[in-house]
């Protein structure tokens, strides 16, 4: 998970705009955790997709495109600019073990909050025999 040092110095060197939104550090580690969880290609597409919006409907809530800016240039393995990175087209939608520990409940639904409730109470005995880095 990315610290608050390392968000706070990615805002700092990926934008320069003086009008670029973050409502939440929340929203760049969501975005971090989904890019972390696409296949990742030797160059970048030229094909436009719609990072920002995949992001929002996988972790339910608001993400601005600053935060998916600022998100890719923390990412080692992200390289390209916004929209145009080096993810493969066939965009996966990651599994919701991968917002634990994420205070967002004030933006979640009801319905996702359940989700995430059911999957932990499946997993939660054999969670540390998971590794993150193999699931999707």
């Amino acid at each position: 998970m990315l610290s608050k040092e390392d968000i706070e110095r990615g805002k700092r060197e990926a934008l320069k705009l003086p009008d670029a939104l973050h409502i939440d550090d929340n929203c760049i580690r969501a975005v971090y955790e989904w890019l972390d969880a696409q296949q990742k290609t030797i160059h970048r597409t030229n094909k436009l997709s719609d990072i920002k919006h995949a992001v929002e409907s996988w972790c339910g809530f608001y993400v601005s495109k600053s935060d998916v800016i600022v998100a890719a240039y923390l990412h080692p393995e992200i390289k390209g600019e916004y929209p145009h990175y080096n993810i493969h087209g066939n965009i996966l939608e990651p599994l919701p073990c991968r917002l634990v520990g994420f205070k967002r409940d004030r933006y979640t639904t009801r319905s996702q909050r359940l989700l995430v409730q059911t999957f932990f109470e499946k997993v939660q005995p054999s969670m540390k025999r998971i590794r993150y880095r193999q699931w999707p």
